[in-house]
């Protein structure tokens, strides 16, 4: 019913040379009080020269056999190590089978980010907004499934264009 996850994290990777001695922490908590809810709160932090980076995110789930819906908020701190550039963000996520094989999906994200001190915009205005995403999905196997979607973007920065695309996505599993 409570489980819960800690993480200290040194490097990135066997591929890459880590010169700056970063150590990355995090802190996880979930809580599934049956096999239909699930709740998860998480945070990591990491001490960096110029800006101390942390994420949290809140994460609410609910799944049965016929919906599905998820709910996260999260937040970022001094993003790209630079003082001041924190964002956050909404995200929603649910899907309804109406048969065995098929399924209607919906996705919906906000990001936004902050004006830093002594600036007139918003630092992130380029990537800001809100992203749709809904469809359809037919799965004619475990391993083939077919998905007919549509996905907008619209940007808060009026001075890009949003965007409507139609997507057919084709999985194949081997």
């Amino acid at each position: 019913m409570i489980s819960g996850d800690v993480t200290v994290m040194n490097g990135d990777g066997y591929l890459e040379l880590q010169l700056d001695n970063g150590v990355r922490s995090s802190l996880g908590l979930t809580i599934t009080p049956d096999k239909n809810f699930a709740f998860r709160i998480y945070g990591d932090y990491e001490r960096k020269p110029d800006a101390d980076l942390i994420t949290g995110i809140v994460f609410a789930g609910f799944k049965n056999e016929i919906f599905n819906f998820g709910a996260e908020a999260s937040i970022k701190t001094n993003l790209d190590e630079i003082s001041g550039h924190h964002s956050w963000g909404l995200s929603a996520t649910g899907g309804i089978s109406f048969t065995d094989k098929d399924e209607l999906f919906a996705r919906y994200d906000f990001s936004t980010s902050v004006i830093p001190e002594k600036d007139i915009e918003h630092w992130n205005y380029l990537k800001d907004g809100t992203f749709l995403v809904f469809g359809v999905q037919h799965s004619f196997t475990p391993n083939i499934k077919l998905a007919l979607d549509f996905q907008g973007r619209t940007p808060y920065y009026e001075g890009i264009q949003n965007s409507s695309l139609i997507y057919l996505n084709a999985l194949f599993k081997f």
